[in-house]
């Protein structure tokens, strides 16, 4: 059925508006409906809708589809429009196409183009750290906006800020008020005046929302010590009746006023909240409440795993053990977050502890996105030189989630999975990169590269603060999280307006290390530098933007090429990103090996990174750790091996 003749119908099935009783099943594309008798018809879901073909759905096809109808009426094919085959074109068959696509909509490639949660670039930022407004060496929520005009220029459409609730620590993973902010951020107007500032430029803003535990300074906890009201309960208490497996006795901390043992997944000035108590999910609702009634436009979801966690022999997170209500709770939160907001966002944290499968995929029957640590893995080997088909793990991985995805249709979930290169718990992409290169051309070559992967595979792409600019940070020990969240390099002298300092306000555990005067990593030694990091992102943000199948399509290795280098032969893998409901496809190779590789062109093409042109037949040099970015339409890639 052509797209046309179908955008006709769901035109008529607006207008009119009559009933007919639909079931879908979504793995052979059939519509059945019991009006008369059973009758079925096979349909295209990918090619109806975008009347007007700019591959989005919206307002302007609905124009298109009405012109068409006042013009054309009569000339509809009677053997493409009659969907249920009774032999008439009727209002019938377009509310059998209007009820089918109310089903599938999810599954349309063109969502992707006007949702922002599943066609946004984000960028992870720490307040404490980005820019201080009001020169006492804190960043604040007045500093975030004032660089909002930076974060247009980045192209990114999607903040995520760390924690902003009010605490009692540095990093702020340990709230003592779930509605109020953090003093030293500013007040609540502040915040108000930061968000507006990222709405009316156009940038989402997801928070970091910490409800596995809260802060032993939280009214909760002082109250559920003293075993007052509800309270008493709010938290995992053993008073000694049940025996601690050996395997958790530094999970359970003390309390003397109690005379009891609480449980503390993170340490003991974290608590943990019991989700077998149904009063905490009501509070925890009324906290997701009060802040999408602020305008917050999702959550990232600290923890994620460790809701109602216990841990096995093998000192893993279990969170299938008999009663347990981790998966049960995390579905009632994100249909609890889209009652009140459809179009809110919610991203879990999930580490994949043993397989990705095992922890981190099965989440995606949960909730809208989980930050891919699985792939992070493969794109750090790769950025180091590792042999790694990058397109079939990152597409195998994606066929689990929407598996895991698919198990639960009544979540209303939006499923995408988030990638990343860093984040504040884990090295930055720069220091791991440096441990194996000590020359810092080579180590450039190498962190652009590794942000090239990250920006053409499939999900949504996320930075952290200052990865932009090859910002490193990082340690071995447990204690180099401090200075995995330095401040944001602004200026060639380190200091300057708006720049942070470590101690200022809060002490943190560890001395600067890493945000150094004229080192070439700054935002003033590499704005409009051709060649830096900053402009490699820049162009990155904006093929991704412009090229939303990144998001949408199928991904398979189209090329694998040998490179030699003393006398070491390794593979480089190409890939093709397709997607039938568009006129185009990507190819995308990263050249990840020390030494040049070279390819014929099968036709004239432009390389979409670099700006270079090529002809057919012409000799394609993929230069020695960079990557190429090509549009193209048929069926042939651009470039063969030989």
């Amino acid at each position: 059925m052509s797209k046309k003749l179908i955008s006709i119908l769901l035109s008529l099935a607006m207008v009119a508006g009559a009933s007919a009783t639909v079931s879908v099943n979504a793995d052979e594309n059939k519509t059945t409906t019991d009006q008369t008798k059973d009758t079925t018809s096979t349909v295209d879901v990918n090619k109806f809708g975008d009347a007007d073909g700019n591959n989005k759905i919206n307002v302007k096809d609905t124009t298109a589809i009405q012109k068409y109808l006042n013009k054309s009426i009569d000339s509809i094919d009677e053997t493409y429009a009659d969907v249920n085959e009774d032999g008439k074109i009727d209002v019938k068959d377009a509310t059998i196409i209007q009820k089918y696509i109310t089903k599938k909509i999810s599954t349309f490639a063109a969502k992707a183009d006007n949702d922002w949660r599943t066609s946004s670039v984000g960028y992870e930022l720490f307040v404490r750290s980005f820019y201080d407004s009001d020169g006492d060496g804190c960043g604040d929520f007045r500093g975030v906006a004032e660089k909002v005009d930076y974060l247009k220029s980045l192209g990114v459409n999607v903040v995520w800020l760390m924690p902003f609730n009010k605490t009692s620590s540095y990093h702020g993973y340990d709230v003592t008020d779930y509605n109020d902010v953090c003093d030293d951020y500013g007040t609540m107007d502040d915040f108000n005046y930061m968000l507006d500032t990222l709405h009316d430029n156009g940038i989402k803003v997801v928070m970091d929302l910490v409800i596995n535990h809260t802060s032993n300074q939280h009214q909760w906890f002082k109250d559920s010590i003293k075993k007052s009201g509800k309270y008493k309960d709010y938290y995992i208490w053993n008073d000694g009746s049940q025996p601690i497996p050996s395997v958790q006795t530094s999970l359970w901390t003390w309390s003397a006023m109690r005379v009891a043992r609480y449980y503390s997944c993170f340490n003991g000035n974290m608590p943990d909240l019991n989700y077998q108590n149904k009063d905490v999910w009501d509070d925890i609702d009324s906290v997701a409440d009060y802040w999408l009634d602020k305008g917050i436009d999702g959550f990232r979801l600290d923890a994620a795993m460790h809701i109602d966690d216990t841990i096995n022999a093998a000192k893993q997170h279990v969170d299938e053990k008999e009663g347990s209500v981790t998966h049960e709770w995390w579905q009632h939160f994100e249909n609890h977050v889209k009652e009140k907001d459809p179009n809110a966002f919610c991203i879990g944290e999930v580490w994949p502890e043993t397989t990705m499968e095992t922890t981190q995929a099965k989440f995606f029957a949960d909730l809208d996105s989980d930050f891919d640590f699985y792939n992070r893995s493969e794109i750090k080997s790769m950025a180091i030189g590792g042999q790694i088909n990058i397109a079939k793990d990152n597409q195998t991985y994606n066929n689990k989630i929407k598996g895991y995805a698919d198990q639960t249709p009544n979540v209303s979930k939006t499923t995408i999975n988030s990638v990343m290169l860093s984040n504040h718990d884990i090295n930055r992409i720069a220091y791991d990169v440096s441990q194996k290169n000590s020359d810092k051309e080579v180590s450039t070559a190498r962190i652009k590269l590794a942000a090239s992967v990250m920006m053409t595979i499939k999900g949504m792409p996320w930075i952290y603060y200052g990865d932009e600019i090859g910002q490193s940070g990082g340690g071995t020990s447990g204690t180099a999280d401090p200075n995995r969240r330095e401040a944001m390099d602004w200026y060639t002298a380190r200091d300057g307006k708006g720049a942070t300092k470590m101690n200022a306000v809060r002490s943190w555990s560890s001395s600067e290390k890493f945000t150094k005067a004229n080192d070439g990593v700054s935002v003033e030694e590499q704005e409009n530098v051709d060649g830096s990091i900053l402009e490699h992102y820049k162009k990155l943000i904006s093929i991704r933007n412009k090229y939303k199948i990144f998001y949408t399509g199928d991904y398979s290795t189209a090329i694998i090429k040998d490179v030699v280098k003393d006398n070491v032969k390794n593979k480089i893998y190409g890939y093709s990103v397709t997607d039938d409901s568009r006129d185009y496809s990507m190819f995308v190779i990263h050249n990840n090996q020390n030494a040049d590789a070279t390819f014929k062109a099968n036709y004239d093409f432009t390389d979409e990174l670099s700006g270079k042109t090529y002809k057919v037949g012409d000799t394609v040099t993929v230069s020695k750790i960079s990557s190429m970015i090509v549009r193209y339409t048929g069926e042939t890639i651009p470039l063969s091996a030989d």
